[in-house]
């Protein structure tokens, strides 16, 4: 996938907060993404990546075990450049959404790291910076009674859902942006539980021109 290194300033140094995406995306839409990518809102436990607290906890009280916050599960919003996509809609079962994102900065690596280390056992992350993120909605929770038969669409601003028009799960594309909100929870296994992403919104930032090489 062709890229390139994006900052704000070009007389900075590349450091941890520096973005990476395709070549093609405009420095106006990177700007925007750029302001939506350290957020948190601790009314309602929402956060992201970089800014989740240190001493959020597994919370038992929800099934699975959520990480939360007092007695709110934290929200966590990731975004990333999507690596991979799969979508199904079986007649007679709920339609699934798995996809894997690519983190836009090392900051953000950083704070996804922090969250799969909360897995028993701790995993062996070799190589910590280029960790992704893999998010699918097929692993069911009480928390998230929402279906995936869509995405939203906020290439032009990012707004309630209630406010956005949707598109369907084939619009999303190798290359595009994407701003996901999910929780995290446990995944049991013989030896103790990973650490599990479930998207609860999905929102399409930026499209990447599907006649360019490589999508």
């Amino acid at each position: 996938m062709p890229r390139t290194t994006h900052t704000l300033d070009e007389t900075n140094p590349v450091d941890e907060h520096t973005i990476v995406v395709h070549n093609l995306i405009p420095t106006s839409t990177l700007r925007r993404i750029r302001a939506l990518l350290d957020y948190e809102f601790p009314p309602k436990s929402e956060y992201s990546l970089s800014r989740v607290p240190t001493f959020a906890a597994w919370d038992d009280e929800w099934a699975p075990t959520a990480l939360a916050l007092t007695t709110s599960p934290v929200i966590i919003r990731v975004i990333g450049t999507l690596t991979s996509v799969h979508h199904s809609a079986t007649e007679g079962e709920l339609p699934t959404l798995r996809f894997e994102l690519e983190l836009l900065r090392t900051v953000d690596h950083e704070g996804m790291t922090r969250l799969l280390r909360k897995s028993q056992p701790r995993p062996k992350l070799k190589h910590p910076r280029a960790v992704r993120a893999l998010l699918t909605s097929a692993f069911q929770s009480n928390l998230c009674a929402q279906v995936f038969n869509h995405v939203y669409d906020a290439t032009k601003r990012l707004r309630p859902t209630n406010a956005l028009a949707s598109i369907g799960l084939s619009m999303l594309s190798i290359g595009d942006i994407v701003l996901t909100t999910c929780f995290c929870l446990q995944r049991p296994h013989s030896r103790g539980w990973a650490v599990q992403f479930e998207p609860i919104s999905v929102y399409q930032l930026a499209v990447v021109s599907r006649d360019v090489d490589g999508f």
